[in-house]
């Protein structure tokens, strides 16, 4: 008779072997049992099983994912120690655990292994030469933890390994050219570390190999020629390194190849036209390099094409007419240098390129008195100015001129802005967001931040907000935020949620949650991650605690912000855990506090039911996007075309599936957000032939702003 120290795996044991829970469990039994999946069992120990000798397949991973919730399980095993006798094993999934301790050449004698995933466990150290041992290894996955060091070039002795993954860890040094000898390999996955030196042109001789992966590592000189050989590759990501050189001309004969990365790089020369026999190519992306020379004509030959990112680079011409066509297509996204463009876009059709037209949007010619961007036909004011300086961009985006510097607006300016608005719209905003005429790298030096959200009215109880109003801002009490994202791709989501959070957890990072479980849009982790190290360190898997920590997926408010936000009731919400003097160790996954749990129960009694309740609350809003820009610098028809897509994602209730801000996605269908429709919002007569609108006097104490910068918004690396 066994004993097994953790009940939860004899629980799994018994229910395998079909007896009773009360029941013995005989060595006998075990040995004969030749497959355990108990995957999300809450098993600590694995103490006992090393008594199952004929053990060939064993999962100790995750329970499987659900979209809905967004999150994968494991258990919280730390010591492999009990199975590393099982001979007969081959196939090994302890991922997501906590083996921190573990030891990983010890795994080098368990010579029949075929698969072994120990992805997002919380390794550390080095990847030892041992397991170059496993010569009958077929997939070896180390994603996602802390390893570091080099990667061993012992791994090409595995001649049957046919998916290796060892990104998102700490790996340094070149990529060994001996991995090229992996001839068995589909998949190679190696992004996410500070891999540096150059690609190994021997890579070029994984000829089985569908995807490559290298992305967000240090990469340095040219792209490799050689690569130009891999006949099946599917994926091919070089992006976000320090490639640079020509794009190699051999590149164009990836026959199969669907989605080919090498943008944020430090590229050169023209694009190879040869790219334009990529006839399977659903993706390109060439931007932010220093590529020139004209777009080549052939790439309208991409026939599949879904996405094409070209800007940011030295191109000049024009664009082919062709591919033009094809990006005209609706199911087509595609993004071109500002310079290129202008001398491109007929958004009319009437034959005059925008830069070139003086009724650019407009192909009848119709007249427009008032200078609106309305025609006379469709104007309810045509000749009186009714919106004065501002103008409406198809339909979404309104812009605002002003005699300053944008650098030099500060906060206290923003309430004139909306005021300007309210001269010539109807008060009938939830919220209004301000976009500046800068690019990227002029915001971060004039506001030092990619977000903010100021707080104008609030009448919802049990949030963690009393009620107040501010009246400079123009709005009669519609008006709850006033949102300032200074270039198009800021965290719309992320600042919209601040409208009801976080004012009710406490936690180190004020308005954002911090060091706690909410795992939401304003940070947080995810709890089935968390783990007690003792003497009140912890870790969990990578998180942010202002915000959201992966930007490069879709984004989904949490069940504590739906509640907040009146989405949800209070029933559908988790116990909350956080750490009100959490501190980081190491900044993403290592911190220092004191735990505590806070039930909704305890959060309602802190702070009252929600009111409206979620049954009665708001879920429908309108949003106005006001563009400012300075006067004598007119924003270019690519600033504008760029925001106005930019809102029509967030806004839209039918996303593109990839895309990764969106209000009605993020709030699982349960709400929208107009921000379309503004000529029929504005006022029907002119300001100085109308009194102002009283306003009622300010009242209560708004919390301060809440700034976000860009690298409190996730990973480092996503904003490199």
């Amino acid at each position: 008779m066994l004993s097994f120290p953790d009940g939860n795996l004899r629980n799994r044991l018994i229910e395998i072997l079909g007896k009773d829970s009360e029941e013995p469990i005989y060595d006998f039994e075990l040995a004969e049992l030749e497959s355990l999946d108990a995957r999300n069992a809450g098993i600590e120990s694995l103490e006992g099983l090393q008594h199952a000798t004929g053990l060939t397949r064993l999962n100790l991973g995750p329970a499987p994912w659900d979209p809905q919730r967004g999150s994968l399980n494991g258990n919280r095993i730390t010591d492999l120690s009990p199975i590393l006798g099982l001979s007969n094993l081959t196939e090994l999934n302890v991922s997501y655990n906590q083996l921190s301790s573990l030891i990983l050449s010890e795994l080098g004698q368990l010579g029949s292994l075929r698969i072994l995933n120990l992805s997002v466990s919380q390794l550390s150290g080095q990847i030892p030469s041992e397991l170059g041992q496993l010569t009958n290894l077929e997939e070896l996955s180390l994603y996602s933890n802390q390893l570091s060091g080099s990667i061993p070039p012992e791994l090409s002795q595995l001649s049957k390994l046919r998916r290796l993954s060892l990104g998102d860890n700490q790996l340094s040094g070149p990529i060994p050219s001996e991995i090229g000898q992996l001839g068995s390999l589909d998949y190679l996955w190696l992004g996410h570390n500070p891999l540096t030196g150059p690609i190994p042109p021997e890579l070029g001789l994984l000829s089985n190999l569908e995807l490559l992966n290298l992305e967000l590592n240090e990469l340095e000189e040219g792209i490799p020629k050689e690569l130009g050989q891999l006949k099946n590759v599917r994926y091919l990501n070089l992006g976000f390194n320090r490639l640079s050189g020509p794009i190699p001309p051999e590149i164009g004969e990836l026959d199969g190849v669907t989605q080919l990365l090498l943008g944020r790089n430090q590229l050169g020369g023209s694009i190879p036209e040869e790219l334009g026999k990529l006839s399977n190519l659903w993706q390109l992306d060439l931007s932010d390099n220093r590529l020139t020379g004209p777009i080549p004509m052939e790439l309208a030959n991409l026939a599949r094409l879904g996405r094409l990112e070209l800007q940011a680079n030295d191109l000049d011409g024009g664009i082919p007419p062709a591919l033009l066509d094809l990006c005209d297509d609706v199911s087509v996204r595609c993004a071109f240098p500002l310079q290129v463009l202008e001398r491109s876009i007929d958004s009319d059709g009437d034959g005059t390129v925008d830069f070139d037209d003086a009724f650019p949007y407009d192909a009848t010619k119709t007249v427009d008195s008032d200078g609106d961007g309305i025609d006379d036909d469709n104007d309810p004011a045509p000749q009186d100015s009714a919106i004065g300086d501002l103008r409406i961009f198809k339909d979404n985006v309104i812009t605002m001129p002003v005699s300053r510097n944008l650098p030099e607006i500060e906060g206290s300016d923003f309430p004139t802005f909306t005021q300007s608005l309210y001269e010539h719209f109807e008060d009938a905003f939830d919220l209004v967001m301000l976009f500046t005429n800068l690019g990227f790298g002029e915001v971060e030096n004039s506001w030092g931040y990619i977000g903010a959200a100021y707080s104008v009215s609030n009448d919802i109880r049990g949030i963690g907000l009393d009620d107040f109003y501010v009246a400079s801002y123009g709005s009669t009490g519609k008006l709850k935020r006033f949102i300032h994202m200074p270039f198009s791709r800021g965290p719309m989501l992320h600042e919209v949620m601040h409208t009801w959070a976080n004012y009710a957890i406490p936690s180190a990072k004020g308005g954002h949650w911090g060091f706690s479980s909410v795992n939401g849009i304003l940070g947080g982790f995810d709890s089935a991650t968390l783990v007690n190290l003792g003497n009140g360190r912890y870790s969990a898997h990578w998180f942010g605690t202002f915000a959201d920590s992966d930007h490069d997926n879709p984004r989904f408010y949490s069940d504590l912000e739906l509640y907040l936000a009146g989405f949800i009731p209070a029933s559908e919400v988790p116990d909350i855990l956080y750490f009100e003097d959490g501190e980081w160790l190491s900044e993403g996954s290592l911190f220092t506090g004191t735990q505590q749990t806070m039930t909704m129960e305890d959060f309602i009694a802190r702070h009252g039911e929600r009111v409206p309740s979620w049954e009665e609350s708001q879920k429908d809003f309108r949003a106005a996007a006001v563009l400012i820009y300075n006067e004598a610098e007119p924003p270019s028809y690519d600033r504008l075309a760029t925001l106005s897509a930019d809102i029509v994602e967030f806004s839209g209730t039918e996303p593109e599936p990839e895309h990764e801000s969106n209000f009605h996605r993020a709030t699982r269908g349960l709400g929208t957000i107009k921000m379309d429709g503004l000529a029929d919002l504005i006022r029907q007569s002119a300001p100085a032939s109308r009194p102002a609108a009283p306003l009622p006097p300010s009242y209560g104490a708004p919390p301060p702003p809440s700034h976000g910068r860009g690298h409190e918004h996730g990973h480092d690396h996503n904003h490199r």
